[in-house]
């Protein structure tokens, strides 16, 4: 039996004979470490051809080296080592996020086995020419050997000699998936770090929005990549107005969402969770703005979320305040995203209140901004050891 290799460098080998389960571990912050991360930045945001995908320029952004510095600058006083091998099981769904939460595992002097997804789109095989280069480069060679990117189905019998070998996973996916990857055999000490289903909503109160072009631009930023299949891409919106509030944002809004051809599996789609909708009480009405499929709710509803396949449609709530959202409770709720409400007004109403979701609440457009603080994990201290010196 063997496993594919994919990088850095392309072939087929035992798992057993991977290298990054024979090298030693990195340290924290190792200058290496960094300089290859800002060299894949650097090239990534050279890139005629990335220049192309809008993701593949965030993520060489956020690879910059005073981001990477700022992310290490969140870590608390203490002293931390690295947890060993990080298994990473990435999702289908965000073709740049194995890179996201590999480069969180590596900052903390991790060693890496990486499965990608067998989805492979042309964000995805452009952003691993890229990182080919880099990683063929004789000053990263250490990165090279501590660090390899795979495929393999889930049940191949090599998957399940890399996870007995892991001290951490990181898994992404839908619940079903994270649940069969749980039960492969690890270590007794093995952290998991589990990414399942989720959702997220926006909130817009009109009442103090001047922009309606500007507002619109961001909640369509939030909506577009992706296809609304990220878990942090809005599937709900709530929003606080009159009619007439409405009626011009929709205006602005389909300026926006008229760049996308829809495509007729996408209307079938969108008809279908309509006609759920409706056949269960649940609709008042739905407005198609461009390739949007606004779908005006009655109430809330468990099976609004998940029968909820993206494809362009947002549950719309008219709600009397932000406090309203507290009714909408959900431990599958990631993000939050907002406008025409401030901070401190969003924090009297969540601090205290004993929430079982919302782990981020972020100005409108930055839903879909990568952070090392996720699901409410800080990857970075939950991919280390602290040591204690007393």
């Amino acid at each position: 039996m063997s496993i594919e290799q994919i990088l850095p460098f392309k072939k087929r080998l035992a798992a057993s004979a991977l290298p990054a389960l024979h090298q030693q571990n990195a340290v924290v912050g190792e200058k290496v470490t960094l300089a290859f991360i800002e060299a894949l930045s650097g090239a990534l945001l050279r890139s005629d051809t990335c220049k192309a995908f809008p993701d593949l320029v965030a993520l060489g952004f956020w690879l910059r080296r005073a981001n990477i510095q700022k992310i290490l600058n969140t870590l608390a006083d203490g002293v931390y080592k690295p947890v060993g091998l990080v298994v990473h099981y990435t999702p289908a769904n965000v073709d740049t996020m194995f890179v996201y939460s590999w480069v969180c595992a590596l900052l903390m002097g991790n060693r890496n086995i990486v499965r990608l997804s067998s989805r492979q789109s042309d964000v995805q095989q452009v952003l691993l020419k890229v990182m080919e280069a880099v990683l063929s480069l004789p000053d990263y060679a250490d990165v090279a050997n501590t660090n390899q990117f795979v495929r393999f189905e889930r049940d191949h019998q090599d998957g399940a000699v890399i996870s007995k070998q892991a001290d951490a996973r990181v898994l992404w996916g839908g619940d079903d998936s994270v649940t069969a990857i749980r039960a492969l055999a690890c270590k007794p000490r093995c952290r998991d770090i589990s990414f399942a289903d989720r959702y997220s909503a926006s909130y817009i109160d009109f009442h103090h929005i001047d922009d309606n072009d500007n507002t619109a631009g961001l909640l369509w930023r939030e909506c577009e990549p992706f296809e609304q299949q990220a878990c942090s891409s809005p599937r709900i919106l709530f929003w606080r107005g009159d009619d007439a509030h409405w009626t011009s944002f929709v205006n602005a809004l389909a300026k926006q969402a008229k760049a996308v051809t829809p495509s007729i599996t996408r209307k079938n789609e969108q008809l279908i969770y309509n006609q759920w909708c409706q056949s269960d009480d649940l609709l008042y009405s739905n407005e198609q703005v461009g390739v949007l499929n606004l779908v005006h709710v009655k109430h809330e509803h468990s099976a609004l979320i998940e029968r909820h396949s993206g494809q362009y449609t947002l549950c719309c709530v008219r709600v009397d305040g932000v406090e309203a959202l507290l009714n909408y409770d959900d431990a599958r709720w990631q993000t939050l995203s907002y406008a025409g409400v401030s901070k401190d007004s969003l924090f009297k109403v969540f601090h205290n209140a004993p929430i079982k979701g919302i782990d981020r609440i972020v100005p409108l457009g930055n839903a879909l901004t990568f952070s090392a603080q996720w699901d409410g994990y800080e990857l970075l201290s939950q991919l280390a050891r602290r040591v204690v010196f007393e």
